[in-house]
């Protein structure tokens, strides 16, 4: 009896060490599954494209449009003329403050006025220790006199300066009649004719800049947690042949849900200096695993009280 308690006792002890043993292996084998569940890269479908840089340019005053320099089509560059408005009293004004300001004429007339002051004073001062020919009044006036004379260059310098800046402000004025690009791309639209009256605020044209473009989509709740601004992304334009891929950054993810679709807005900016990918095109977002970068980017934008806790 003894024996056959001994040996079902040891029998038990044998299937639990097995059934343990099959745990700690089904473990094992589960982990480097979830693992690569985790490293794996993440798709978000139905993204589009869109742009990053685009502007429709507006008169920064009123008046008539004196030319227009593109047309649609147009490759221009930054600070580029696209139009002009009617300005030749703007000109004219420029013209004058431009030559009041190259003007020393005061200056130096006032230079010469306190030389010839300073030399009377000099004179009189030094009669005076020899004889005393001026009297104390006198003495007084001509000192009077080369102060005011010190005074007034320095006026001068102070009119000249002012005169600079009225220039200043002439040439802005002036510039204000010109339409300016604000970066290099491409003019979509001319919205406006020579000899067209415009208010201040209407637009004129529009240009883009292809040459980067965001990709907008949505992502579900739970994958989340694996984005951060920084990873590296690849994206596949959709309907197009020979496929397309551009690689780039992702930029943004949104800080809210959206509450019907349980959906968070994310967008990446990519390279797109070759031209393969248009504004419009519908494309498929690849987030791939964590990059240092990455990493380092979403620590530093933790609070101090979770990087404590880490």
């Amino acid at each position: 009896m003894i024996r056959l308690l001994f040996t079902n006792r040891t029998l038990a002890s044998s299937l639990l060490l097995a059934i343990t043993f099959t745990l700690q292996t089904s473990i094992a084998m589960a982990a480097p599954s979830q693992t690569e569940e985790t490293s794996a890269t993440r798709e978000i479908p139905d993204c589009t494209f869109t742009l990053v840089d685009h502007v429709t340019l507006a008169a920064e005053r009123a008046g008539v449009i004196r030319e227009i320099r593109v047309a649609e089509g147009d490759r221009i560059g930054n600070d580029e003329l696209v139009a002009r408005l009617a300005s030749e009293e703007a000109s004219a004004h420029l013209r004058l403050a431009r030559l009041a300001a190259e003007s020393d004429i005061a200056i130096r007339l006032a230079v010469k006025t306190q030389s010839v002051a300073f030399t009377e004073l000099q004179q009189a001062e030094e009669l005076n220790k020899r004889r005393q020919i001026y009297t104390e009044f006198e003495l007084r006036r001509l000192r009077l006199t080369l102060d005011k004379t010190i005074l007034e260059a320095q006026q001068a310098e102070h009119d000249r300066e002012l005169r600079t800046l009225e220039e200043a402000v002439a040439a802005a004025t002036l510039r204000s009649f010109e339409i300016r690009s604000t970066f290099a791309g491409t003019v979509v639209q001319v919205l406006r004719r020579p000899g067209e009256a415009v208010q201040q605020g209407e637009p004129i044209a529009r240009i883009v800049n292809t040459g980067r473009l965001k990709v907008e989509g949505f992502a579900p709740v739970q994958q989340i947690s694996d984005f951060h601004p920084g990873q590296k992304i690849s994206v596949v334009a959709n309907d197009v042949s020979p496929a397309v891929v551009l690689q780039g950054q992702l930029r943004f993810v949104d800080v809210s849900v959206q509450s019907v679709t349980q959906e968070v807005r994310i967008w990446a900016e990519v390279d797109n200096s070759a031209g393969l990918a248009r504004p419009g095109l519908s494309a498929t977002l690849q987030i791939h695993p964590d990059t240092p970068a990455a990493v380092h980017v979403s620590e530093m934008q933790a609070s101090p009280e979770t990087r404590s806790r880490k």
